[in-house]
């Protein structure tokens, strides 16, 4: 065995410590990559009142209003910017779109719908242009955006 005299040991040790790197920085190369799942959950929905008009409506009438309800299905509050809302058909028979007229289309919601809620939206009416189209009742289609 060996004996190294202590006074040069403790100068190689102080040599050591000074000439080498701290072990707390560690040297790592390499790339990685992960994934996260995103729930984008169930889009919106809207549905409204149809417009009835009577067997004595006359054009002159002020228009029918419906109103549209749009639909959260999630657990999470989303986003509702516009109700769009168009003419999708008439029980009566030989009246068609250029019959009637939608009056507010697009209505500007800019509004949460909360989880699990509704929100009401306001603000559509159907006009009857033809008088042979008395007595009917117009279901009118609804899109949200």
């Amino acid at each position: 065995m060996y004996r190294i005299p202590f006074t040069l040991a403790a100068g190689t040790l102080a040599a050591l410590l000074v000439a080498q790197p701290a072990l707390a920085y560690a040297r790592v190369a390499g790339s990685g990559s992960r994934t996260a799942s995103v729930i984008t959950g169930q889009p919106l929905t809207v549905a409204g009142t149809s417009a009835v008009f009577a067997a004595n409506a006359k054009t002159t009438d002020p228009p029918v209003a419906v109103t549209a309800t749009v639909t959260n299905r999630n657990g999470f509050h989303r986003w509702a910017h516009t109700v769009t809302a168009a003419f999708g058909s008439s029980n009566k028979a030989g009246c068609g779109a250029s019959d009637y007229r939608i009056n507010g289309g697009s209505q500007p919601v800019q509004a949460a719908v909360d989880g699990n809620g509704t929100l009401a939206v306001s603000g559509v009416s159907v006009s009857m242009l033809n008088t042979n189209c008395k007595n009917s009742t117009v279901t009118v289609t609804y899109t949200v955006t």
